[in-house]
């Protein structure tokens, strides 16, 4: 079980991924193992940034 502080730095690296454009699969294989719903809670809130401008 992580804590709070772990936790709440897990969240902000994987926010930072997300924003980068990286997929769960790959964010999964970066931070090492971890549940489907402990990745989901984390990532919730960050959404992938487009990599190129809407036409």
């Amino acid at each position: 079980m992580r804590t709070t502080q772990e936790m709440a730095a897990l969240r902000q690296r994987i926010v930072q991924l997300r924003r980068e454009g990286k997929s769960r699969r790959e964010i999964k294989e970066l931070l090492g193992p971890m549940s489907n719903s402990t990745l989901g809670n984390c990532a919730r809130r960050a959404w992938i940034t487009r990599r190129s401008p809407a036409p």
